[in-house]
């Protein structure tokens, strides 16, 4: 093994400017007593080691943080090498225990995978014999780590700081730490990242979700239970977990509770390799909106086209991932340098597609579009409408709201942000759900499928939400073709009073041929495949009799499409 060098870098204090707020005391939380452990059948806790394949896993080897916490976690690698090491930190668990049959219609490749791959992670025996040490922790307050559990905060922040350095100062290792994995081992790369420990050589966020309350539990201001869901995954340790589903519940606004759980992405240099897919619901408009303010001169973005554990555990994902962190890890000569700064997946529906290079992201030639709305005939066309109209739908009925048509003549791409804008009432209520979705028609009537969420085959093609009360924007961050909710203040619906909303959809492709039409599709109620399948997102609403949507005249009622020309 080479000698090697380790300087112990001071690191950051609460206080220094880098969160919000001077401390996360500030702000109320609410815990909830951990599940012990051995509740929910851990495997047992103390140092142990075993060989498999040549690989040596070490168990709960302790890692020590600068207040005298010590967390634990399970390291892979091969015994007398000197290797640079791969952190994976989160609350559900470093050892492999949680049912993949929950998530049905994720095709995760368990055939390929070994026995000690954790949820959500890499290979490790893969990886490790690839000439990598895969360190899976468990975060402060989970499972046996010591601590109170905290998520997504500064707290978790300077404890991935400490983990980073104390990893990269073991004999073993050169010197060079990684961070990241899918989800929330990516998610917590962007605040660790953002403290700059001096030994973190590169992050890979794959699938990474940068703003908890616009992203996870607030879609457009409304409420989601994934936070419930979320909860059943995690909290267990030996003392108390914070209960982010019922601080949520007290926090509907975007508030210093929510606000400390965003980084700041402009401070992140280290490279960075993100990943993400058209059809998320969760993880899709995050990954790419740091992705776009990380100051990294060594930035990369891939949206696929596919599902999110199974193109991560893929094979040119594995290739991808190799690459990426062997030149920043290990100092290999792979071509990275070359890559192009974009790629995306050009869909033709269903589960086809092919990757396509591009420069930057939005697309750099990309022509954004007005399509005025017109009730009287569900259509949207390049003409202003002068004639006013409106369409209602009973806004608690599955299934019933209002559609608008535009049909294309040539084939078209469209590729990148959209803005849908309503003039909307309500006539029993002070506030509206609205639920956005686009839909890739056939001529013959025929909806095009398009891979959605982590499980579905047959979704939207894009889509977008909005609470009305919320519906205030940020005039200094909000764009034509991407507006920016504040989230900070409630305003009110006055019976039968019209006022416009602007709903912000979540990037997409979709390819129209000639004679195709995009379907725009405005409910109440939640537009997904299968509502009622165990992981779904569902949402709790304030709806309440019917949503009139007014176009024409003084209601420029209409959609912004990024189109983008033939010609490459």
């Amino acid at each position: 093994m080479t000698e090697k060098t380790h300087t112990s870098p001071a690191p950051p204090s609460p206080g220094d400017g880098i969160w919000p707020n001077e401390t996360p005391n500030q702000v109320q939380r609410h815990y909830r007593p951990a599940i012990h452990p051995d509740v929910v059948g851990h495997p047992g806790f103390g140092y142990r080691t075993e060989e498999v394949e040549g690989v040596l896993i070490e168990r709960d080897v302790m890692v020590p943080l600068r207040d005298g916490t010590r967390l634990y976690a399970d390291v892979y690698r091969v015994a007398g090498e000197l290797v640079p090491a791969i952190v994976c930190y989160s609350p559900f668990g470093k050892h492999p225990h949680i049912d993949l049959g929950l998530f049905d219609g994720a095709e995760f490749p368990v055939d390929k995978l070994s026995e000690h791959t954790p949820f959500e992670v890499f290979d490790p025996i893969r990886w490790a014999k690839e000439g990598f040490a895969i360190c899976v922790v468990d975060g402060v307050g989970n499972w046996h780590s010591e601590g109170t559990a905290q998520f997504f905060d500064q707290q978790e922040a300077l404890a991935g700081y400490d983990t980073v350095e104390h990893f990269a100062g073991l004999e073993w290792c050169n010197g060079k730490v990684g961070w990241g994995a899918v989800s929330y081992f990516a998610m917590t790369a962007w605040s660790v990242a953002a403290l700059n420990p001096p030994h973190l050589a590169a992050i890979l966020t794959w699938d990474a979700a940068s703003d908890t309350y616009r992203e996870t539990n607030h879609h457009g201001g409304i409420p989601s239970t994934l936070t419930h869901n979320w909860m059943l995954l995690t909290g267990v340790g030996l003392g108390q977990v914070e209960d982010m589903e019922a601080t949520q519940s007290e926090h509907p606004l975007f508030d210093e509770w929510w606000q400390l759980r965003v980084a700041d992405w402009s401070k992140i240099t280290v490279p960075t390799y993100s990943i993400t897919e058209w059809g998320n619901d969760i993880h899709l408009r995050g990954t790419v909106q740091a992705w776009r303010e990380v100051a990294a001169p060594q930035k990369y973005l891939d949206i696929t086209g596919g599902k999110e554990w199974a193109e991560f555990y893929s094979d040119w994902a594995f290739e991808r991932q190799r690459a990426f962190l062997g030149q920043f890890l290990r100092a290999e000569s792979n071509g990275v340098d070359d890559w192009a700064p974009v790629r995306i997946g050009i869909r033709t529906g269903g589960d086809t597609w092919e990757f396509r290079e591009e420069l930057a992201f939005p697309l750099e030639r990309t022509k954004y579009r007005n399509y005025h709305l017109d009730a009287r005939g569900a259509s949207a066309g390049h003409e202003q409408v002068e004639e006013e109209a409106s369409v209602s739908y009973d806004s608690t009925r599955q299934g019933d709201g209002a559609e608008f048509i535009i049909r294309f003549e040539e084939p078209t791409e469209v590729t990148g942000y959209s803005k849908v804008r309503f003039w909307v009432s309500a006539d029993l209520h002070n506030d509206a759900d609205l639920f956005v979705a686009f839909e890739r028609v056939r001529p013959s009537g025929e909806v095009v499928p398009h891979i959605f969420s982590q499980m579905w085959n047959e979704g939207p093609a894009a889509f977008g939400w909005l609470r009305a009360s919320h519906r205030e924007l940020d005039p200094e961050k909000s764009t034509e073709w991407q507006p920016y909710h504040r989230h900070q203040r409630r305003q009110w619906l006055v019976h039968g009073t019209p006022v416009p909303v602007d709903i912000e959809v979540w990037p997409t492709n979709i390819m129209f041929e000639a004679g195709d039409s995009l379907r725009i599709l405005v409910r109440g109620t939640l537009i997904h495949p299968d509502p009622n399948a165990p992981m779904a997102t569902n949402y709790m609403t304030r709806n309440l009799g019917r949503h009139i949507i007014h176009t024409g005249g003084k209601y420029d009622s209409r959609v912004v499409l990024p189109l983008i020309p033939s010609s490459h």
